[in-house]
Formats: C-alpha cells, structure tokens, sequence
C-alpha cells in the first residue's frame, strides 16, 4: 500500500498540467531521437550506392535536372518522388554554388540528399500518426503509437533509402488523418478535398496504393448514414481532387500514355514470377504476415490484435476506419506469389496506432467500482502500460541499434571493390551479378552485369563475381529452383574461389562477396 501511494504522490503534480502538453512534450522527444535513429544511416555504403532500387528513382531525377525533359521515361514507380528529388538536387545544387563550391555536389550526393528526404518523411508520419491516435481515440493513444512506430526496424530501415514506400506511408497516413477529421468535423468540403489530393499523392508515389482513398469512403459512409451529408457530393469532389493529385504528380501517364501503359504490365508480370521473391503457393499472406512480425515485433503485434478487438466493441466506425487501408492492402500484396518486405512499411502506422490503442486501454483499465475510486489504482495501471510498452519494443530497439551499427561499418562491397582494384589487371572481362561492387566504375575493366536468373557456367570472363544476395536465393531453396541451385553448386566446385569478403557485423557488413578465377 506504501509502495502504491509513493507513486500517488509523485505523480499528483501531473493532476494540474493538461495531459495534451505532456504528452506532446514526449512525443517531441521521441520524435527527435526517431529523426536521429534514421539520419545516422542515410550514408549506407558510402561512397557507393548500393540499394539495387534506389537508381530508379535517383537516375531519372538527375536526368530531369540536369536536361530539364520532365519526362522521366521510367514508369517503374510514379513520378511525384522523381519530380521531389529532381527539386531537391536543384536546391542542393544552387546552395553549393552560393557557397562558392560549384563542384562539392557528386553523384553520390545526390543519393544521400534524396535519402534525407525520406528520411524527413518517415518522420512526419511519425508526428500523423501521433495527430490521429490523439483526435481520433485519445492523446496517449496518439504517445504509445509513436513509441511503436518510432522502432519499428520495418519503417526505421525503409526510412533511410530514396525508394517510394517511406513516402507512400506519410500520404497514406495523411489520408486517414483527413478522415478523421471529416470524422470528427462533419462534411467540409475543403477536408474531402484535401484528403483526395493526399491519396492522389500516395498513388503518385506507388500505384498500388490506391486503398489509401478507403478511411475516406468510410467516414463518408458514416456521414451519410447519420445524415450529415449528401450520399455523392463531396465524395464526388473528393475522388475528382484524387484523380486531378495523380495526373499532375505522373502527367505523363497521360502525355507518354504507351510507355506508361507498358511499364504497367511490365509490373503486373514482375508479381507473377520474380527469381528469390516467390512462394510455393500463389499468395503470399504467410510471408508478408512474418514480414510484420519481424519488422514490428510479435508482442505489438499481438497488441495491435487485441486493439482491433476492443476498438471493434466499442466503436465499430473508427475501427473500419483505421482498417480499411492496411487491410486492404494487406489482402492486395498477399493475393500475389511474389513478396517483398518493403510493401508492407504502409501498413506499421496503423498497425502503430492499434498497439497504442490497447496500451492507453490498459493505462485506463478499471476493474471494480472498488479499483476505480482508489486513486491510487490508475497509477498503477499507467506504470503497467509503460512497462507493457518497454518491454514490446524491447526487441525492435536491439535490431535498430545493431543495424545503425552495420551501417556505419564498411560495406563488403567497398572493400572488395578496393581489392579488386588493387589485385587484379586492368583490361579483363569481369561478370558480376547484383548486390556486388560496381566495378565498371573504376573505367578499368570490360564489365558484365549479369541478371538476377542470368547466371550460367558457361558465362564467359576471366573474373566472375558473386554475392550471397543473389546465390543463396536459389541455393537454400533448391527444391523450388534445382536448375539455378545445380547450375551454382557446378560452378562452385569447379572454379578457384580467389578471395571472399564475409560481413562478419565487426569489422564489415554486408553481403559474402566471392571473387571467382575462370582461366
């Protein structure tokens, strides 16, 4: 009883001091040291770029500020984040210039300017997130959802690289905090506006992301349910300011319709078959469900399920409302065999805001009407739910932590690069596969770079050059791929090994990097 009052009186001081300013005081916190987790490792691989994904996007923002074609001639993703980094680079740019360092910016720059933009992103989904957990449900809803997203190693290690699924996130998530506020505000015409142009934008980053419009359709059903507005003019108004968000974020889906339209099916075909990246089966939902359990941790997880739960019971409308994007989502991803980790990162805020829904349920817990006129008892419980909250991210911190270090050591692919430079001839035919140093940047060597199915024995050059990243894919699942397997085992056995780079997490990170002799 001694111990329980203690606590009574330390925390009485709080009864005068509004919770919204404490909670938005250690949401800041976090959100600083969330802003500094991601920054650390923007400079991954430096001074190469290494992310097989991030030239996509990089290349063609360089090509559209250095010629000034807007067309980015690349329709692999759409161009609202092509269109941002190109921005960006022309900013960057100029202030090197003003600074009176023209050549300063190199291309690698480029690469780490375009990361720190995501990484600007991924915060402010971050800060989203904390805005529709507190208006939508309850200001320490919106606190233990950001403890949640902030270590998620899923959304933390996508933060850090120039790819799309970061910035989905962010339009995603401001959609749905759109929603809430047409939730909570009635029928305003300039939030369903502002809310189609988001989604818009979310496609404009991914075109899978289309279920970001859901949260919308929801509340407008509601709306209508309750009478609060017309069954079709503002969700008309909305969907209009969607599609008007899209075309201008990708106008040449319009302009260069062709090749947009072949960059599609191209897209449609990659789920259909994709080498290391498919199931037995013709779904996915068991992959990318241990997706989210690795990246956001089986205990939030579990969290999040009882969250849904409770939600459900309680107010069925916020609970489709924040469901209908994630599990939408979910269902479209896990409808293909083909899996990638990365189009999950969309779904960890709301999976971030349920977590933290069930976490502020526990801290508001009351059991009996004698618990509940105890004063003491809430204190308890609250000290219950910040030890609930410690020890589900416990985990996720230890990953974070072990992946910022990896990043800040050198990469094999560096030091193998610098090897190779040093230790073999100039003049020679070097293959290599994907995931290994890119040596035809040293202008020294006939370099050969071989697809991701492209491997043969019979590959000629006088150095070949293989990663884990790409052989144990076949290797460790030979039953699904005997060809490749074989092909590899072959090669193995029948070719000098002349030097291989382990990332031992000590010294080097990375992949295994094997540097093979062929004559």
């Amino acid at each position: 009883m001694r111990f329980i009052d203690s606590y009574s009186k330390q925390f009485r001081i709080l009864r005068n001091i509004p919770s919204i300013n404490i909670s938005f005081f250690l949401m800041c916190v976090v959100l600083i040291a969330s802003f500094i987790l991601r920054l650390k490792s923007v400079w991954f691989g430096y001074p190469l770029q290494l992310h097989p994904d991030e030239p996509v996007l990089v290349n063609a923002a360089q090509r559209i500020y250095s010629s000034g074609d807007l067309n980015p001639n690349n329709f692999l993703y759409p161009s609202l984040n092509i269109y941002l980094q190109a921005t960006l680079f022309h900013v960057v740019s100029g202030c090197s210039e003003i600074v009176g360092h023209p050549w300063l910016v190199q291309e690698i720059d480029y690469y780490i300017c375009a990361r720190i933009l995501n990484v600007i992103f991924s915060t402010l989904t971050i800060y989203i997130v904390y805005e529709i957990g507190r208006r939508l449900l309850s200001v320490w809803t919106g606190l233990a959802a950001v403890c949640f997203i902030s270590v998620s190693s899923l959304h933390v290690n996508n933060s850090y690289f120039a790819t799309v699924d970061t910035s989905t996130a962010f339009w995603s998530s401001l959609t749905c905090l759109m929603a809430v506020m047409i939730y909570l505000e009635g029928c305003k015409r300039s939030l369903y506006v502002i809310g189609g142009v988001c989604a818009g934008l979310a496609i404009g980053c991914k075109y899978t992301a289309f279920p970001a419009f859901f949260p919308i359709l929801v509340v407008h059903i509601y709306n209508v349910k309750y009478a609060r507005c017309r069954l079709s003019e503002n969700i008309f108004v909305s969907i209009s300011s969607l599609t008007v968000a899209f075309i201008v974020s990708t106008p040449f889906a319009i302009l260069d319709f062709n090749n947009f339209i072949s960059y599609i099916v191209f897209q449609r075909n990659a789920y259909m078959g994709h080498p290391g990246a498919e199931t037995a089966t013709n779904t996915s939902f068991v992959q990318y469900f241990n997706f989210i359990i690795d990246g956001y941790g089986g205990l939030p997880l579990i969290l999040a399920l009882l969250g849904v739960v409770r939600l459900f019971i309680k107010n069925s409308s916020k609970a489709l409302l924040l469901l209908s994007f994630p599990a939408a989502l979910f269902i479209l991803y896990g409808s293909f065999k083909v899996h990638f980790l990365r189009n999950v990162v969309p779904i960890i805020p709301f999976l971030s805001l349920l977590s933290g829904y069930a976490i502020s349920s526990i801290a508001e817990l009351k059991i009996t009407p004698l618990s509940s006129s105890f004063k003491s008892f809430k204190y308890l419980t609250i000290m219950s739910a910040i030890f609930i909250t410690l020890m589900c991210i416990n985990k996720q911190v230890a990953v974070d932590l072990r992946v910022a270090k990896n990043n800040s050591i050198p990469d094999t692919r560096w030091v193998s690069m610098k090897w190779i430079r040093e230790n073999i001839p100039s003049g020679v035919t070097i293959n290599r596969e994907a995931y290994t140093p890119p040596v035809e940047k040293l202008s020294q060597y006939i370099v050969k770079q071989l697809g991701l199915n492209a491997f043969k024995n019979n590959n000629y050059a006088d150095y070949i050059i293989l990663s884990s990243a790409v052989f144990l894919r076949y290797t460790e699942h030979a039953e699904r791929y005997p060809t490749e397997a074989a092909a590899y085992k072959q090669f193995f056995d029948n070719h000098e090994l002349l030097k291989e780079f382990i990332g031992d997490g000590v010294t080097t990170s990375g992949p295994t990097i094997r540097i093979y002799k062929t004559n």
